[in-house]
């Protein structure tokens, strides 16, 4: 992948944006978190090189190709990489079916989060306003958690939310179960969330589906 940016007017921002991108996507070792190999952003033409997905969730959920069984074994291992994505630090607050990839390995599909364009580090130090206005004006809106596009309120739980929007859109076969778990996601107040991706794993594990 390499800098192109759409925004002429905010190069230097956009140019922040995508350095911040590359090293804390670089930053994390995860099975379920796409992993760049090598960049360099210190150049005029700015690139980061990894792996080539096979396609994305959206892909494969337009397709309506997935299993239910296919469809928990994915949710379990996105709410892996989320949680190894909190456990440092970071928000990612644009999780979507396009921004989870598909990679095949010998032990068969593996799940991997992706494009940390609008990742935030919740220290705030280093993280100017004018970048964070223009990376959230380009949010997708279904995926976003209420409190988030009125007051820019951004938090694990958000994320949590957004995690619930990628479940629903998996669509799988529902048990009283599960669809409590989806719910607890989504719900509009973030303190009936989750307060972790954790705890969800370990419920989707518990109900055994």
């Amino acid at each position: 992948k390499t800098f192109s940016p759409p925004d002429q007017d905010h190069d230097e921002e956009l140019l922040s944006r995508f350095s911040r991108e590359v090293r804390y996507q670089a930053s994390c070792a995860h099975e379920n978190i796409a992993q760049i190999y090598m960049y360099n952003d210190k150049i005029q033409e700015p690139w980061f090189l990894m792996d080539l997905a096979t396609c994305d969730l959206q892909y494969e959920i337009s397709n309506n190709s997935l299993s239910d069984s296919e469809k928990i074994r994915i949710m379990k291992m996105t709410l892996q990489g989320i949680h190894y994505m909190h456990s440092r630090n970071l928000l990612h607050r644009d999780i979507k079916p396009r921004n989870i990839l598909k990679f095949d390995s010998p032990l068969g599909p593996v799940y991997k989060i992706s494009d940390f364009g609008l990742a935030k580090n919740t220290d705030p130090a280093g993280e100017s306003n004018l970048l964070t206005k223009i990376v959230l004006g380009w949010g997708t809106e279904k995926y976003m958690a209420p409190e988030t596009q009125s007051a820019w309120d951004f938090s694990v739980k958000s994320d949590i939310f957004s995690m619930g929007v990628v479940f629903e859109d998996l669509n799988p076969s529902e048990t009283p179960a599960l669809r409590k778990i989806i719910d607890k996601c989504t719900h509009r107040r973030p303190n009936l969330r989750y307060d972790s991706a954790q705890a969800i794993y370990e419920d989707l594990v518990a109900i055994a589906v």
